[in-house]
């Protein structure tokens, strides 16, 4: 008896320890994952020059008319025209009030890619990054990041001019984040990159333990919280403030009433259908009047720019853009130069010229404007190849 007693003590102790090694195992490796976060973010390469578009031109030019510029990205916010379509909203009333406020509404806008990772960066660096002749992306991944990040042509023409820059993070997509170029960052909710996500997946852990707080992310997607918190800090004139919010992209984060939601989980990647879309519009809409208010309210001569990088997912597989609707090129645009630049906005506007009309603003030049491209992309995939839309007549 005394010793089938001893037997099971051990058997019990032993257990014990393996969990006790499991643990501490699980504990180091938990604690290293901010740690690969950051050495994921410092090792990222510089871009190459097929990127630098028109870099010494571009710094031969000087500003001189030095005004605060907000760069305002709605992600997935797509034209009017398709809102209206695909989500059944009608966002006239918004666009004709804009008008009202000093902003140029172009008759339409595209975006040269189907993805928010290619958008940005060819926006921010005001030039293609396509390789023609390989028929690949002409710069790789990280190098893509880092453009998004701040060390991209629109950064460098306005520093070698006197600008600060300020960047505002999405939270939640991990391309887009305060690595440095900045000088005041409001950095979103991030809850885990792909390198530890992949590495919480190794353990019993589920990988949403570590998520943002939904009212982190909600904060963060609200343009008008964002636009507060950096005048709440006061950065020194001038400046660029390149702010990303995730709205209306997933996930889908107010209700009919602009009320948060509880019912949705915290992804980016989920099949939107048109009642989601149609609510996160019509809030964002009041958050960036809000904003409006708040910038314009401190800085009746700042430029601001809401622009939206892709259309919307609606009815689409999120995971395969090869091959997407034209639908998803189709953007929302507004500009706000003040009058004496108000007549360099085209019907037609491509988001690679969105900046190269910003810069020549402030220079008061006339803007170099590229011709349009459209190019299918992928996540995960160098490819690139035309991309067949309809005529935008």
């Amino acid at each position: 008896m005394a010793v089938g007693l001893t037997a099971a003590a051990l058997l019990v102790a032993s257990r014990f320890r393996v969990v006790q090694v499991y643990a501490a195992f699980l504990a180091c490796g938990l604690a290293l994952i901010p740690a690969a976060q950051i050495l994921a973010a410092s090792i990222q390469p510089a871009a190459p020059d097929v990127a630098a578009g028109q870099g010494p031109e571009q710094d031969a030019m000087p500003v001189t008319d030095a005004r605060n510029i907000w760069l305002i990205l709605t992600d997935g916010y797509t034209s009017p025209a398709v809102v209206r379509e695909e989500a059944g909203l009608d966002i006239a009333p918004f666009v004709d009030g804009l008008a009202r406020r000093g902003f140029v509404v172009p008759e339409r806008a595209r975006s040269n890619y189907p993805a928010t990772f290619a958008s940005l960066a060819s926006l921010l660096e005001m030039d293609y990054l396509i390789d023609e002749d390989s028929q690949q992306l002409g710069v790789d991944r990280p190098a893509i990041n880092r453009l998004i990040s701040g060390d991209n042509e629109s950064v460098r023409v306005l520093r070698a001019n006197g600008y600060r820059f300020v960047h505002a993070t999405p939270g939640l997509w991990d391309s887009n984040r305060c690595v440095g170029f900045e000088d005041l960052c409001v950095s979103g909710p991030s809850p885990l990159s792909e390198t530890a996500r992949a590495m919480v997946r190794m353990t019993p852990v589920d990988p949403s333990a570590f998520g943002a707080s939904r009212r982190q992310v909600a904060q963060q997607a609200d343009p008008a919280w964002v636009v507060n918190e950096i005048l709440d800090q006061a950065p020194e004139d001038p400046f660029f403030a390149f702010v990303h919010v995730l709205s209306p992209h997933p996930p889908f984060l107010w209700n009919d009433e602009c009320a948060l939601r509880t019912d949705t989980q915290l992804q980016l990647d989920v099949v939107q259908t048109g009642p989601d879309y149609a609510a996160d519009v019509e809030c964002l809409n009041r958050q960036l009047n809000d904003a409006i208010d708040a910038i314009v309210s401190e800085d009746s001569t700042a430029i601001v720019v809401i622009q939206g990088d892709h259309g919307s997912g609606i009815g689409t597989d999120p995971d395969a853009l090869w091959g997407v609707p034209a639908e998803r090129f189709e953007v929302f645009s507004a500009l706000r130069l003040g009058p004496e630049c108000e007549e360099t906005v085209p019907d037609r506007l491509g988001m690679t010229n969105v900046m190269r009309i910003v810069l020549a603003c402030v220079r008061g030049t006339e803007p170099q404007l590229l011709p349009y491209e459209a190019w299918m992309v992928q996540e995960g995939d160098d490819r690139v190849e035309p991309a067949d839309l309809p005529d935008w007549e």
